[in-house]
């Protein structure tokens, strides 16, 4: 149930910005909207973290403020009406109209290769925390909140970093950096090293979802934009669900910190060729 509903959320929500905004004001509200969660995720993490050193049920209580966002959501949300949708008929492109298989099949693949790499992470850190002799709950939520605060901070700025950057190139610049942040953090011998590793990893995965988001909105019409967005969802969540199966094996072979290096280099790999297409669209020009 818990599945299901935030599937509807994200969707749903994503969508709507899509619906209600245009431009660089909707690519404002996106890069918000991954911020907002940042920020969101942090409190939680570090609620949640110190609530389980007490007990692991006590953190399930955080659920609870879905009740007064329902209140928000029911007061102030409404369902858009066909003016706003005809000004959004200006966002398709006709490089789509050629293609359009092959860019959802695209931005599919990228996001479930990125959920498969960010989830490596709350996976597979515990242990390695542990590993270095600090297995305390507190000790991996902390470590987290610094990813999450980068990233919010890197969501905040896409508007900005679009204006001069194409969709592609942003999303070559932040595999490359969340790859060498999956080296740093193989390499840590410390908490501190740790901390800067999840700091430069979230600078990077910071911009993958508003950036994946945006270039979703403005390559489809909006008479198809719900269906395209839900199956951007989906496939994070595939992604999420696919983490672990693919990485377990490879940690419990060679360790943490040898999957960690694996993932940056595959990371590494998935960025050489949006940022090869992305140099090539620039020499057109």
């Amino acid at each position: 149930m818990l599945g299901i509903a935030v599937a509807g959320i994200m969707t749903s929500s994503t969508t709507l910005i899509g619906d209600y905004f245009t431009g660089t004001r909707r690519n404002f509200i996106i890069g918000l909207q991954g911020a907002l969660l940042g920020v969101g995720a942090v409190i939680m993490l570090f609620v949640g973290g110190y609530l389980a050193d007490i007990s692991w049920r006590y953190t399930f209580a955080l659920y609870g403020v879905a009740l007064p966002v329902m209140l928000l959501v029911i007061m102030y949300i409404y369902e858009p009406g066909e003016r706003v949708h005809e000004h959004l008929d200006e966002t398709t492109t006709p490089g789509l109209a050629h293609h359009p298989a092959l860019f959802t099949t695209i931005l599919y693949v990228t996001a479930v290769a990125t959920q498969v790499g960010f989830y490596v992470i709350p996976v597979h850190l515990p242990f390695f925390l542990k590993y270095m002799g600090m297995p305390e709950p507190s000790r991996t939520a902390a470590a987290l909140s610094y990813l999450v605060v980068t990233a919010a901070i890197a969501a905040f700025l896409y508007r900005w970093v679009k204006r001069y950057v194409s969709y592609t190139l942003i999303l070559s610049y932040s595999l490359a950096i969340m790859a060498m942040g999956f080296v740093l953090l193989a390499r840590s011998t410390d908490y501190a090293d740790v901390v800067i590793a999840m700091a430069i990893l979230g600078g990077g995965l910071g911009a993958v979802f508003p950036n994946l988001i945006a270039w979703t909105m403005a390559k489809t019409s909006p008479h198809i934009r719900g269906r395209i967005i839900g199956g951007l969802t989906t496939s994070f969540f595939v992604g999420q669900f696919l983490s672990p199966l693919a990485t377990e094996p490879l940690a419990r072979a060679y360790g943490e910190a040898t999957t960690f290096v694996v993932t940056g280099i595959a990371l590494a790999a998935g960025s050489f060729p949006f940022g090869f297409y992305g140099l090539m669209q620039g020499l057109r020009k």
